[in-house]
Parts: C-alpha cells; structure tokens; sequence
C-alpha cells in the first residue's frame, strides 16, 4: 500500500500526515528530524526518502536503499555529486 507507506516514511521522520481513501493530506513543517526508514525494497520510496533527507536535521538511514538502482542505477552517484553525503553498512 503506497499510501501507507509512503506516511509511514514521513511520520518516521518527523513529518505530519493524515491518511484518506484516496490520497494523504501533509501538513508542512520547517524540518524533518531523520531516522531509520525501509524502502521496503520499492525504488520510489528509497528515492523518496533521501530527497526528504535534505530538509532533516539529522542522517537518514534508509534500509534496502539499492532498491533505487532499479530504475535510476545512478542515483546515488549522482545524489553524491550534488553534495548529498552518503554512507553504506558492508554486510
């Protein structure tokens, strides 16, 4: 459910957000806080998450972050490039 996942993500991070039937309703806030979120292996959701990243106040930790190479398999190497600071867990 992309919905909920996607308010999950936000409430996780400090967000605002009220689910509908058929749609979420955000109240904005200044800055989100960071955390832990899980992509839940879907590419939209890693890519989601790390854009919000710029506006929290601490690191983003997102768990099955190469989801992202699915459809954007530079993504990271380019979020790099613009000053995005990234740091991977070697299993």
């Amino acid at each position: 459910d992309r919905l909920q996942t996607v308010r999950s993500i936000l409430e996780a991070l400090g967000g605002r957000v009220c689910e509908t039937p058929d749609g979420l309703v955000i109240d904005g806030v200044a800055h989100l806080r960071g955390g832990e979120v899980s992509s839940f292996g879907d590419h939209r959701i890693a890519m989601s998450a790390a854009v919000a990243s710029v506006v929290c106040d601490a690191p983003v930790v997102i768990d099955r972050a190469e989801a992202a190479a699915k459809s954007y398999p530079d993504f990271w190497r380019d979020m790099a490039s613009i000053g995005m600071t990234l740091a991977w867990e070697e299993e």
